[in-house]
């Protein structure tokens, strides 16, 4: 996965929408009529301005058009698959399929837009509306949208991978795929799966092997699980643990933001509930979780994405760090580049509550299902192998093996048979093989309720979470802050 998933492209939308390219193909029926009523006008009211034919000199009065030699030869009609993306994920597993399957007779089409300020949704909501032959077959969503186009307004759109052909009642468990990412793609209205993805963003901790050693005299992966209440689905032994840290001068996280994803992915139910503001229980509890950490200095108090939180990776924040949670696009893209003189030094091992942060789901929409069978058959193999497909010729493998990524990153994906092939020692991991956990933390998370604008709330929450632990805000003042907030977005 890229590091636009963490930092998001800008501008590309605006350069697009300015052009007036985005949606001139979705509106081309519209651009048709207007154009044929034009001409019209303009042949009947300027018909003086053209010179009669009877004017017109031949250069060879004794030229005929000989009707019989015409050219045979006619042109094939191009076969086009539409795909809209906003992550070049999805263009480097196209260009993989051409490559398996040269004499394929489909063009696949790429619209490529950013997902700043709503750009991608804007255009992919017009092209799914209009539905010509520029409306896309496949499309993407993220987690931070996702909900519109599974389970919200756009999700008339969707087509079920049932109804590309796909069988859904086994390959999924037949590839040992991922419960969350086929559990948030099922369409509510009717049980069907319309979603599936193609990484894995369960989160795992990662650690400081060193500070482990010194603190709890073993760095080992399934020690320090216990240590720290791998898999309980609970902070208690966690806060035990931070305790033993800070007696040693080191801090457990960075900031109290560190632990929002595991809080967040265990939530029971969604932001808005019959259409009313809702707070979890789950996600109320970080607001006593975030003044633990604060009141018992078990942190460094940063934020995410600031400079000391970056500063904290690489050992160089106003403690030493014990510990970060993140999927593997966080430990390859971030911590990896930020970790400087701690490289090597960082195991990974089960967070104390399973989640997972930032997902990419693939689509199939209704116009792909509606298609002529040949094409279909296309889409439906190109789904299943990127989704679905357990061979070393599959999507999966190549992207889990390195392949097709130019950095050579393994990614972690949803399929655990594809996952258990893979022996590898991460030099960064200080030869430890992630992908045993990269397994553990994707079998072992579950879906939790997503929620139209569900990331912009998360964030919403966080900020006042933050000034709740900092004593800035009492509960209920923080709580009606948030409120104010998210009616605003």
């Amino acid at each position: 996965m890229k590091i636009e998933y963490i930092k998001k492209h800008a501008a590309l939308f605006l350069a697009i929408v300015m052009s007036g390219t985005v949606f001139a193909g979705c509106q081309k029926k519209e651009a048709e009529k207007e154009l044929s009523v034009r001409h019209k006008e303009i042949t009947e009211t300027e018909d003086d301005r053209l010179t009669p034919p009877e004017t017109l000199e031949d250069e060879d009065d004794d030229w005929e058009e000989d009707e019989d030699e015409e050219d045979d030869y006619v042109e094939p009609e191009k076969k086009y698959i539409n795909v809209f993306t906003y992550t070049d994920d999805v263009n480097y597993m196209v260009q993989e399929y051409k490559k398996l399957h040269p004499d394929l007779e489909y063009e696949f089409m790429m619209t490529n837009i950013a997902t700043d300020n709503g750009g991608y949704q804007q255009a992919l909501d017009a092209c799914l509306y209009y539905g010509d032959e520029d409306a896309p077959d496949i499309f993407v969503v993220g987690s931070d949208f996702a909900w519109d186009y599974i389970n919200g307004e756009q999700s008339d759109y969707a087509a079920s991978y049932d109804e590309m052909g796909i069988d859904m009642q086994n390959k999924p468990y037949d590839a040992k795929i991922a419960p969350y990412t086929y559990e948030t793609g099922t369409r509510l209205s009717d049980g069907q799966v319309v979603a599936l993805s193609y990484m894995d963003s369960s989160c795992f901790m990662i650690y400081r092997a060193d500070i482990a050693m010194e603190v709890f005299g073993t760095d080992d992966p399934e020690e320090i699980s216990d240590i720290f209440g791998g898999n309980s689905g609970s902070l208690d032994k966690f806060f035990e643990a931070a305790e033993k840290l800070k007696s040693k001068g080191y801090a457990a996280i960075s900031g109290p933001d560190d632990l929002w994803y595991l809080v967040n992915g265990s939530t029971s139910s969604s932001w808005l509930v019959d259409g009313e503001f809702n707070i979890s229980k789950e996600r109320d509890s970080f607001f006593d979780i975030s003044k633990t950490i604060a009141d018992n200095d078990y942190s460094n108090m940063n934020n995410m994405w600031n400079s000391g939180w970056y500063d904290d990776m690489g050992g160089k924040g106003d403690r030493q760090v014990f510990a970060f949670f993140g999927p593997q696009w966080f430990l390859d893209y971030m911590l990896t580049e930020y970790s400087h003189d701690t490289y090597g030094n960082w195991r990974i091992t089960d967070a104390p509550i399973n989640s997972y942060e930032y997902q990419t789901w693939i689509m199939p929409s209704i116009y792909a299902s509606e298609a002529d069978p040949e094409k279909k058959d296309v889409i439906k193999d190109f789904l299943e192998w990127v989704t679905l497909d357990t061979s070393e010729t599959g999507y999966q493998y190549l992207a889990a093996t390195g392949s097709l990524d130019s950095s050579g990153s393994m990614m972690s994906v949803p399929s655990a048979v594809v996952m258990e092939k893979i022996d590898y020692e991460s030099d960064f991991l200080g030869g430890q093989n992630p992908f045993e956990y990269y397994i553990s933390s994707s079998q072992d998370t579950h879906a939790y309720p997503l929620s139209k604008n569900d990331d912009k709330y998360g964030s919403a929450f966080m900020q006042v979470a933050e000034q709740y632990a900092e004593g800035e805000l009492d509960r209920d003042q923080s709580i009606e802050q948030f409120l104010e907030m998210a009616s605003g977005i």
